[in-house]
């Protein structure tokens, strides 16, 4: 089955500070992509995942990690607050100055991937 990775850099609509309107968190989600599944009632089950972000100057990784039945519904999964913008800039934040570089991963753990 095939992954991505879904990153907003300002977020989702629902990520924004009400009382400003800007954008406070970066948003982070994975999504099953190709829904290769027959039927209105597929489901993958427990998909437990991983999303991490580097910090390119300390060279440590935030990550976050859940568990999710992802269906037709409900194709990805993920954090609308993944994480907040201020820690993106600034002397110890996760951008490389120069070519605004951040450095995101993944992973699935897949423990009963449903028959096609």
């Amino acid at each position: 089955e095939e992954f991505g990775l879904l990153v907003f850099p300002a977020g989702t609509k629902s990520s924004t500070e009400a009382s400003s309107g800007q954008p406070k968190f970066m948003s982070a989600f994975i999504e099953i992509r190709g829904r290769p599944f027959s039927g209105d009632g597929w489901q993958s089950q427990s998909i437990s995942y991983e999303i991490s972000v580097s910090n390119l100057k300390t060279g440590k990784d935030i990550t976050k990690t859940d568990t999710f039945t992802m269906t037709k519904e409900y194709p990805d999964r993920g954090w609308k607050k993944f994480l907040d913008r201020s820690s993106i800039t600034g002397e110890s934040g996760c951008l490389r100055a120069g070519d605004d570089a951040m450095k995101f991963k993944f992973r699935i753990r897949w423990t009963n991937p449903p028959a096609c």
